[in-house]
Parts: structure tokens; sequence; C-alpha cells
């Protein structure tokens, strides 16, 4: 195309024809960057926040699958009231999916939702080109999309790019206050509405046409010849020297090995679906070869697929994570069943198979959620009834230890995954209520309490795992001899910290005595309270820091000192206090320096 053919009218002209031809898929595109941008700009109000969330995730869906029907009602010459039909049809089942999604969008529903797309996105690229004598036609219109989006995300990239940078260079250097939210909301319009756009508009017109064409750009051959078939070739010789080593030393196979698995079947299919239109081009025949032989080897790695699997559910049991593994698996037996057995061999199968195996994991009693809680369930009550069974042995034995562990670990999973409804009937009802709204530990640990054991966080050790993990008190003061103590604390000034110890105040507890340490307001000195029943009242101590270390010239340069120059001697009625500081960190506000961030040792003696 001649740099003269692109105008202003000749884009408005492209992006008119989109939305005629393409108007509710373009309608979702603007629902989705509208919304997200609305999101950005309050994204200090949670209030109804999460039903625009639903909104967006219910229009992702049924983009792709308005689009489907656009595209299928141009291959097949559907008439203008049974694609309008369809495509209501959509829209109610988008209206459903809302109506069905939680309020507050978790990590389950999120996973849901990607199998959703994942359906609705194969359902795309299967439809249009479902017709039996359309196999050219739907490789072409596959390729022709990948090549598009690719396009897409290259041309929203740059474009996002340049003009971020040309906002950052308005903003410092003409002092425009723009927020950052703009990036944010920038980013959006690009990729939620420009680059689907982008996409939309490069659909080749007539897709029925699609099937004469047997164009094969050369670069696509030359990159699954020579980059994806070698790769091939080296996740087999490993798969296969690993199965020969499973074999030899009767192992069973390692958990990490159903990735390699997965990730070599999916480059290799990847290498066939990209050459498959050379399968029968004289010259090219190594292709039908490749495509035959790589589906009967798969054969021995997909055995040591599920037997990988099987050892994990057998210790663990079932969760959504391993079933989508399963689901993958099973997915990879079809395709090669379908393949080796097959006459017609036709590459449509596989999203065909990828439509029904993530439906069929999204919804029902076989879905990844029915499944992974019964499974849990029952692990849970064989659990419970291992723990009657070792009721006599002592508290802290490392089998008591393990047992509730793995309870632990199993009422944290259903809860989150699931909803506390998922123990109804095996925790009591009254537990229940009081985290159905919001489930903290505080909750996990009442749970178990009820079940007659305590929670063990997944971060605490359980058992004989060959790990070990033990903590004392928080705050405790270490005794040192007639009510002398130590107290190991950090302080710091600024406001809105998280950690337990990076706070201004730290507070010591042994037995009845008490030790309260605060960096004043100033962050200029540290005053210490004491109580003890030794002395029957309180006790004050103040270090003032930052004067002596003005006084003591310290605070000229940064440099490493010994302890005896940031120790610091306070005396009380009472008790004697002495802080060796470790670190000290602050800044010099005005002439006026104060302390950032200090840590030490707090020694407090009775006189």
């Amino acid at each position: 195309m001649k740099l003269k053919s692109f105008s202003l009218e000749l884009l408005v002209s492209a992006l008119r024809e989109t939305v005629v031809r393409f108007p509710l898929p373009v309608l979702c595109s603007i629902i989705i960057s509208t919304i997200l941008v609305v999101l950005i700009e309050y994204s200090h109000i949670t209030e109804d926040k999460y039903h625009l969330i639903q909104i967006v995730l219910s229009a992702t869906l049924a983009l792709p699958l308005l689009l489907a029907i656009n595209a299928t009602s141009e291959t097949r010459a559907l008439r203008t009231a049974v694609s309008w039909g369809a495509q209501v049809g959509v829209i109610l089942l988008a209206i459903l999916y809302f109506l069905i999604l939680p309020d507050h969008i978790s990590e389950p529903a999120m996973v849901r939702h990607s199998l959703l797309s994942l359906a609705t996105i194969s359902l795309l690229s299967f439809l249009p080109f479902s017709q039996g004598t359309l196999g050219n036609g739907y490789w072409q219109f596959n390729r022709s999309l990948v090549f598009r989006i690719l396009n897409a995300v290259l041309f929203v990239g740059v474009l996002f790019a340049g003009l971020a940078i040309a906002i950052l260079a308005g903003n410092e250097l003409f002092d425009l206050g723009i927020d950052g939210k703009r990036y944010g909301q920038l980013w959006v319009i690009l990729s939620c509405f420009v680059g689907p756009m982008f996409v939309l508009a490069g659909i080749p017109k007539p897709l029925i046409s699609l099937e004469e064409h047997h164009d094969y750009p050369k670069a696509l051959k030359a990159f699954a010849q020579y980059i994806l078939l070698p790769l091939v070739g080296l996740y087999l010789v490993i798969l296969y020297l690993y199965e020969i080593k499973i074999v030899a030393q009767w192992n069973w196979p390692r958990g990490w090995v159903s990735l390699l698995i997965l990730w070599y079947s999916a480059v290799g299919m990847a290498s066939i679906l990209i050459l498959w239109p050379l399968r029968n081009i004289e010259g090219n025949r190594w292709v039908k070869r490749f495509t035959t032989w790589f589906f009967y080897l798969l054969i021995p790695l997909v055995a040591m697929l599920f037997l990988a699997i099987k050892v994990r559910i057998g210790d663990y049991g079932l969760t959504v994570n391993r079933y989508l593994v399963v689901a993958l698996a099973v997915w990879l037996t079809l395709i090669v069943l379908y393949f080796i057995f097959s006459k017609a061999k036709d590459i449509r199968a596989i999203p065909i198979v990828v439509i029904i195996v993530a439906l069929v994991a999204s919804y029902g009693p076989l879905s990844a959620w029915s499944v992974s809680e019964k499974s849990q369930l029952a692990r849970l009550t064989a659990f419970l009834e291992k723990q009657k069974a070792v009721a006599t042995l002592a508290l802290d034995s490392k089998e008591k230890s393990e047992i509730r562990g793995e309870m632990s670990s199993i009422i944290e999973y259903l809860t989150r995954w699931h909803g506390v409804e998922s123990l109804t009937g095996v925790v009591p009802d009254s537990v229940l209520a009081k985290s159905r709204d919001s489930l903290s530990q505080d909750g996990l640990e009442e749970m178990c309490l009820s079940l007659g054991f305590s929670y063990i966080s997944r971060w605490e050790p359980r058992g004989s795992s060959g790990n070990f993990n033990l903590s004392t008190t928080a705050n405790s003061l270490i005794y040192l001899s007639d009510h002398s103590y130590l107290l190991t604390c950090n302080f710091s000034q600024f406001e809105g910290t998280t950690t337990q110890d990076d706070v201004r105040k730290f507070k010591g507890v042994h037995s009845s005595d008490t030790c309260l340490a605060i960096l004043s307001s100033d962050s200029r000195s540290l005053q210490v309270e004491v109580a003890s029943l030794a002395f029957a009242g309180r006790d004050s101590l103040v270090f003032d820091i930052v004067s002596e270390l003005e006084a003591r010239e310290l605070l000229v340069n940064a440099k490493e000192l010994t302890a005896d120059s940031t120790q610091f001697i306070a005396n009380g009625k009472y008790v004697t206090g002495r802080f060796v500081a470790s670190r000290i960190s602050g800044e010099d506000e005005d002439g006026k320096p104060k302390i950032n961030w200090m840590s030490g040792y707090l020694i407090i003696e009775r006189k």
C-alpha cells in the first residue's frame, strides 16, 4: 500500500466498516475499556466496584462468542434473523454469568473464568469453519487471526511507549501536573479498544474466500522447522532418558516432570498446527511422518504423566489445580488417541476437545470444584478418624503434628476455594456463621479447635519433613538475673508500616514485668517505661539519642563504629538502662536531626 493511500477519511471509513460488520463485539470492547478507565479513576472507592468488575468479566466472555457468531454468519450465509437471535442468546448467557458471579472476585472465580475464556476462544477458532469441507479455511482463518493479534500487540506496545514518554516529558518539562492514573487509562484504551479494533478490522472479507487461499509464509515454515522442531527433539530426548531412569531404578516419577511433558506436547502440537498445510505437498512429506510419529512417541510419556499425577494425588488428594493438570492429561490422551486411530485426522478436533474438557471442568458434578471438594472432605474425615486413634500419644509427637498440619491445610484449602459452606456438617454451624463474611486466621483457628485440634499454618513445622521453624513469644523480655532483662528492638518513625518490628513502640513482657520502649514524637529520643513487682510500681528512662550523637560529633559523616560509640546510659529511680544501637539512620530537617530508623539492644538492670 502506498503512503498516499493513508488518510483520515480512510481510517474513519475502516472504523465505520468494522462497527457495521461486528457491532456487538465492538460494543463489548467499548464497555470493557470504559469500565476499566472508570475503575482506575475511582480506585479509592470500594462500593459497587465488584459489580463493575463482574460486567467486565461477562463482556470478555461475550466478545469472542459474538465474534464467532458474526464470522459463522458470513461463512455459512446465515439469515439475519438467525444471526441476531444467536447473538441475543449470547447476551442472555452473559447476563446469567454476571448474576452467578460472586460479589468478591476471588482466585477460584478467576480460574473458572479462565477455563470459560479458553472454551469461548476455542469456539471462535473452530465455529466459522466447522463444516467438513472447510479445513483449509479453518487453518487460514486462525493463521490470519493470530498474526493480526501479534501485530496488534506490537502496535499497541509501541504506541503506548511513545505516548507515555510524551506525557512524561510534558509533565516534567511544563509542570502539567498529570495524574499517574493517566498511564493506566492510556494502556486500557489502547489494549482494550484500539487493539481489538485493529484485530477486527484485519479479519479477511469475505471470510469464505479463505478456503481458496493456499499461500504459506516461508518465515512460518522456517520458525517451525528450525526452532520448534529442534526443541521438540531436545525435550523428547530428556523425557525418554528420564523414563529409562525410572524403569532402571524403579522409582516413582517426580511431579515436576508433568510440566515438562505438557510443555513438550504443547510445542509439538504447535509445530504440527503450523506445518499442517504442507503435509500433502511434494517435498514436504516429512511433515506427515513427523505428525504420525509424534503422537506414537507421546504414548509412553502420557503414561508417565498419569503416573506422576497419581503419586501426587495419592499423597495429597485432588485440588482444583491438580484437577486441571488431570484435565490437561485427559485432553492430551484424547488427542493422541484421535490422531492415532482416526482416519480423518482433522486438526479441528483439537479445539473441540478443548471446549468439551473446559466446560466439564468448569461446572457440574465432574467439575474441578465438585470433585476436589469431595476429595478433600474425604481426606479430612480420614484424618479426623486417625486423630482419634493417636489421641493417647504425646501432645507434640511427630505423628500428631503431621495429622494436625494436614487437617489445617485441608480446612484452609476448603474455605479458600469452596467457601466455609463446604464444611457444613463437619464444623458446627455456629462456628461457620462467624466466618461467612470474612475468613481470617482467627476463624481458621476456631474451626480447627471445634474439631479438637489446634491450627498449624503452612509455615509451621509438621512431622518429619526435614525442616523446622520455631519462634518465641512476640516481643518477649530475655531474663538475665536479679530482675535484669534484655530486649531486642527496632524502631521507625514512618507511619502506616505493616511489619511487626517496624513501629514506633516496642513492648516486652516477662511474667509480671513489662518494658515499653517508645521512639519520641520528635524522633530524637528513646523513652522507656518499666513496671515490675520488684519495686511495686513504674519507672521511666529517657535516652537522648540525637543530642548525645551530636555531642560525640557522630552526625558529620556516615561511618561504621564500635558498639561503645553508640552506647547510651539512662538512670531511673529503681533501674538503670543501657541502650546499645546496632544501626541508626535519619535525616537533618532544617538543622534539626531526627531518627528515621533505629535498631539495637535495650538492657534493664535493677539498682
